[in-house]
């Protein structure tokens, strides 16, 4: 695909100007706040995107895939900008011809199933930075309101990429209509997608050090199913699928999509085989729901549990895994327990409770904050949060202040 993204955070990069903060604007746009535009380049995501957002709200910036693995569903983003695109979506429906290996999948009249703005790039962290400075409430949501310029208008395929032995071309076409928008038919470019084999993937290059820790420190939405053959591989060959976060990673990927774990069984047997001893078939998120005696191994294995959450939430995005985190800032009101037992030096002796639970409480508020920084996706959900009533107001109230909270600054032995 020649629609990058990074052309659309060019596209929706912050300008400071005149002393206020508004986002800019596409080369195509030459008026003042942008012209009404859509597409003509869409957006190939996967098919769980739009079930892993928030319910309400503008989102950040997701990675298109431009690779597809055996038994993969996607979905179509088409993208509209200008002071009126949000209108342009109204009564929007799409349909998509795909054709691949001789063969064609007509799929007409497909309905949005979600319509969002996008976020700028760094709007998060800029409107984190204005809270804790104590900017005035309606100045913050009157500027919240002018960081997203485009919107995305999104559409599941009902479509899966056929297994296939060789790699092969999947071309998609589209004509699409918005009687909002002009009252006729709008034609879209067409995406060129590479369907690979399990083989082929198999036989990848293993990720550096860089992609790994992406790859596992982040939501995998361009990371899709191929992506995780070469990882299962690497952690296996360095002895790493011990790590709490590797192992129910790939556990949840592998449930995720179960054909990946076939195709790892057959041309991966042996890490597979050491993945298997490494795994946990216990649930994380019910370890951190019910914390049973406060004791040195009840906070090792609360660590391992907020660990594999991690882990499970880089592969599948699923939210439980993030609130079960997010649940564990109830614990603020022990943290000057742990700050005195802390700073007085004491060694030794029983674990008091209210120690180990302001413990938690930091661990827990800074893998929060450190993952907000770097995964649009946590961050979607803590911002989210912190004004749903149906979330513990000692719980939003942390949220709120999540980014500056001195306890979440671990310092160093």
């Amino acid at each position: 695909m020649h629609f990058s993204r990074a052309f659309l955070a060019v596209a929706i990069c912050f300008n400071f100007a005149a002393g206020s903060l508004r986002c800019g604007e596409p080369a195509s746009t030459t008026a003042a706040g942008g012209k009404d535009q859509i597409g003509p380049e869409v957006w190939v995501l996967g098919s769980e995107w739009a079930q892993r957002l928030p319910p309400t709200g503008s989102v950040n910036v997701p990675a298109p895939i431009a690779s597809l693995a055996p038994g993969q569903r996607i979905s179509i983003a088409v993208w509209g900008q200008g002071p009126k695109r949000n209108r342009f979506f109204e009564g929007a429906t799409l349909t998509a011809e795909v054709n691949s290996a001789g063969k064609a999948w007509t799929y007409a009249g497909l309905h949005p199933v979600t319509i969002r703005p996008i976020k700028a790039d760094g709007a998060d962290m800029t409107l984190r930075v204005l809270e804790a400075g104590g900017i005035a409430a309606d100045k913050l949501a009157e500027i919240k309101d002018s960081t997203a310029m485009v919107t995305f208008c999104v559409f599941e395929l009902p479509w899966t990429s056929p297994e296939s032995t060789t790699n092969a071309s999947v071309d998609i076409r589209f004509k699409f209509s918005a009687p909002s928008w002009t009252g006729s038919t709008t034609r879209l470019n067409p995406v060129h997608l590479s369907l690979r084999s399990w083989e082929a993937l198999s036989k990848d290059p293993p990720p550096d050090d860089s992609e790994l820790n992406a790859q596992l420190q982040s939501y995998r939405d361009a990371s899709p199913p191929a992506s995780i053959l070469p990882l299962l591989a690497v952690l296996s060959r360095r002895n790493e699928l011990r790590i709490p976060s590797a192992h129910e990673y790939l556990k949840a990927a592998f449930a995720d999509v179960p054909s990946l774990r076939d195709a790892a069984e057959h041309w991966l047997p042996t890490a597979c085989a050491d993945w298997q001893r490494h795994s946990d078939a216990s649930d994380p998120r019910q370890s951190l729901a019910f914390i049973g005696p406060l004791t040195p191994q009840t906070l090792s294995a609360v660590s391992h549990s907020m660990d594999r959450c991690w882990g499970a939430w880089s592969a599948t995005g699923d939210p439980s895994y993030l609130r079960a985190i997010v649940n564990l800032l109830a614990y603020a009101p022990d943290f000057p327990a742990y700050e005195a037992r802390r700073k007085s030096g004491a060694k030794g002796g029983a674990i008091e409770a209210a120690f180990a639970r302001g413990l938690i409480y930091q661990i827990a508020g800074w893998s929060l904050s450190s993952f907000e920084r770097s995964d649009g996706l946590v961050s979607d959900w803590t911002l989210y949060w912190e004004t749903d009533p149906k979330v513990p107001a000692e719980i939003r109230n942390q949220l709120h202040g999540l980014l500056g909270n001195p306890a979440f600054r671990v310092e160093q032995p």
